[in-house]
């Protein structure tokens, strides 16, 4: 058995790495400093990815809402011009003047109202055609069955056929000024906060909006004038239109904030809504 000379001392009292003291306390600090960054760094990134996302849903939610809304006014539209057609089918021709199709468009909010015969003319007789007379020529089925449309001229048509008791058929048309429906639209845009316009799932415009950026912002997108994750954005989102699918996606890179954009289906023709927020 060794004598207490002999016996081993404490580490402390050899003194061999004074420097430890020191060294040990610093990296535990800087191993919790790391952890503590990354902690917050992750935490921050999940944040505005789950904020991002409820962004999405929440404009996706809201837009889909307005869709059918839009849809609903423009639809009963469509029914008042169509239940005033089949009244017109069952009364004479001669009662069919301008002046009960005045008294029509004052009542029913409209910015005209006319009659277009199957040999051309019209009710009253100075209604002026223009594009619209192409329109019907190239389109015979409304003729037959009720439509909402547009041309080139600054309106929407909301047209029925009038089957008259003499076989004959003629088409009852009636318009809205392009003004009054992006008035509608910015009516019931999230409170005005954002921008609206109504399109076709090819990009073309049906009802501009009163912002002219946002058009281009479209436009870029529907172009394939995007790079980046924004292509990805872009793909998924005509990929929705395509189907008819409502959906929203945000977009980093098209202007210098970023933004989002929302679209639903109006279940007329192939038209979409479109929100900007």
């Amino acid at each position: 058995m060794g004598t207490l000379k002999n016996q081993p001392k404490h580490p402390i009292y050899y003194k061999k790495f004074p420097k430890l003291n020191y060294i040990t306390p610093v990296i535990i600090l800087i191993v919790l400093l790391v952890g503590i960054i990354g902690t917050l760094i992750y935490n921050t990134t999940n944040f505005y990815s789950t904020l991002q996302e409820n962004t999405e849903n929440y404009t996706n939610s809201e837009t889909s809402h307005m869709a059918l809304n839009i849809s609903s006014r423009m639809k009963m539209r469509q029914k008042h011009i169509q239940n005033l057609a089949d009244t017109f089918s069952i009364i004479p021709k001669s009662q069919l003047t301008p002046e009960l199709l005045k008294r029509k468009t004052y009542y029913f909010d409209m910015t005209s109202i006319f009659i277009v015969a199957s040999d051309g003319s019209t009710i009253p007789e100075d209604q002026e055609l223009g594009s619209l007379k192409n329109y019907l020529h190239n389109h015979p089925n409304l003729y037959f069955q009720p439509k909402i449309f547009v041309t080139n001229k600054d309106e929407v048509f909301f047209s029925a056929p009038i089957k008259h008791k003499d076989g004959d058929t003629s088409i009852l048309v009636g318009s809205r000024s392009k003004t009054k429906i992006q008035e509608m639209l910015q009516n019931v845009a999230f409170k005005g906060q954002v921008y609206c316009s109504i399109a076709d799932s090819s990009g073309s415009i049906i009802i501009p909006s009163t912002d002219d950026n946002s058009l281009q912002k479209l436009d870029n997108i529907f172009s394939g004038n995007v790079q980046g994750r924004d292509a990805e954005e872009a793909q998924k989102m005509l990929s929705d239109i395509g189907l008819q699918n409502s959906g929203a996606v945000q977009f980093d890179n098209i202007t210098k904030e970023k933004i989002i954009i929302g679209y639903g289906s109006l279940d007329i023709n192939d038209w979409m809504l479109f929100t900007i927020v």
